[in-house]
């Protein structure tokens, strides 16, 4: 939420308690379906779906590699009235990992000259209007910004 203007009318939170890259679309659907009822005229939900989903593959990934680890997220949806922007707060428990200082993939290489990785993050930077990340109590924060239009 957006604590300069504090002008939230809804506010959402999602407790994933075993996440694994098996259940990430039901998630995500779970997630874009609430977007769309707080604010119907919202019509980016593709990309917040995308954004959603390419972060939490990440915590699946990188910050609980170990598959008996318990694999919580925290998933928090706020909308801002005034400037018709979401915020979600994304938090896990793991390893700490800060997706932001993945390497910028290089677009101009040919696709079969690409390392794999990175590109899921690339995009999440290009979707949302603000990305910031902090490590704090053993816990990986992922802020994100998003306008609904």
């Amino acid at each position: 939420m957006n604590s300069a203007t504090n002008t939230a009318i809804n506010s959402h939170k999602f407790v994933i308690n075993n996440i694994e890259l098996n259940n990430i679309s039901e998630t995500v659907t779970l997630i874009s379906s609430k977007a769309k009822t707080i604010y119907p005229p919202f019509i980016r939900g593709g990309d917040m779906e995308l954004i959603i989903e390419e972060i939490l593959v990440n915590i699946c990934n990188y910050a609980y590699p170990m598959i008996d680890s318990h694999r919580q997220v925290e998933i928090s949806l706020d909308f801002d009235e005034k400037t018709k922007s979401f915020f979600l707060k994304i938090v896990d428990f793991g390893l700490d990992f800060n997706p932001l200082l993945k390497e910028e993939p290089n677009l101009e290489l040919d696709l079969e000259d690409r390392p794999i990785g990175g590109l899921g993050i690339h995009l999440v930077k290009k979707l949302a209007s603000k990305v910031e990340y902090s490590r704090k109590n053993y816990q990986n924060i992922l802020s994100l910004e998003i306008h609904s239009t």
